[in-house]
């Protein structure tokens, strides 16, 4: 899916905005693969990790560590819900 190489692209270079578009992208463009899925939510987590929105991002880390937990991005999620939770997460305000 050129999205989905897109939104991690973007992702890469910080640019949130352009990950989160390209994201929704690569969703609508055809049914993603459980993995697609959970890299799709995974990017949004982070987006909304880095943009100080812990609210959504913890929502969505813990949705992707129960709904996808044998994918990479569901022991990345619990990685970084880890990190958030004791307090060296990126992100920038708090729950």
């Amino acid at each position: 899916m050129g999205a989905l190489r897109g939104s991690r692209g973007a992702l890469a270079e910080g640019e949130c905005a352009k990950a989160i578009k390209k994201a929704g992208d690569a969703e609508n463009y055809g049914t993603p693969s459980p993995e697609q899925q959970a890299e799709i939510l995974f990017i949004r987590a982070s987006c909304a990790d880095r943009m100080g929105n812990a609210a959504d991002a913890v929502g969505l880390f813990r949705y992707l560590k129960e709904k996808y937990p044998e994918t990479s991005y569901g022991y990345q999620a619990i990685e970084r819900l880890r990190a958030i939770e004791e307090g060296h997460g990126e992100s920038k305000a708090k729950d």
